[in-house]
């Protein structure tokens, strides 16, 4: 991940341009999963993204002024993997809405319980008529993105 500056903007992402199938390279298909890394294939990747469904005007996203496509995209990827392994029927996932995370009403059971660094948002997707909620924030004194489920 990029270093991330601490101007905070509401961007909006045309998705379409974001997603896109071909060489993957290995920083795009490096994921932190169950405790340990792991490299995807690039027909994982494919397959990943090809779960999401665009609006077909985009869907705002809350992201840090420098977020650049690759990071919105492995955050995108990221929760992909997450939806799949919650649940291996639903195959589409939709981008419904994000906001700045508000500890005092937001998840209380995967709350981060250290310092935020430059942002802290929720995104929230529908997983096959599911509504989920993704923490996506940095860690003070970090340079890079973490995403966490967050309980609804």
């Amino acid at each position: 991940m990029r270093f991330i500056k601490p101007a905070i903007i509401l961007l909006l992402v045309v998705l379409t341009g974001v997603v896109h199938a071909g060489e993957y390279t290995d920083s795009e298909r490096t994921f932190m999963l169950d405790g340990k890394v792991a490299l995807l294939s690039e027909e994982l990747m494919d397959q990943i993204r090809s779960m999401w469904e665009w609006p077909e005007a985009g869907a705002s996203l809350r992201v840090n002024s420098l977020f650049d496509k690759s990071d919105i995209q492995w955050v995108l990827d990221y929760i992909a993997i997450m939806e799949m392994q919650n649940s291996s029927n639903c195959k589409k996932i939709k981008i419904l809405a994000s906001r700045n995370f508000v500890p005092e009403k937001d998840d209380k059971i995967n709350a981060y319980t250290g310092e935020i660094g430059l942002f802290d948002y929720l995104w929230l997707v529908d997983s096959c008529g599911n509504k989920h909620g993704y923490r996506v924030f940095n860690a003070k004194e970090e340079k890079d993105v973490s995403v966490v489920p967050a309980s609804l």
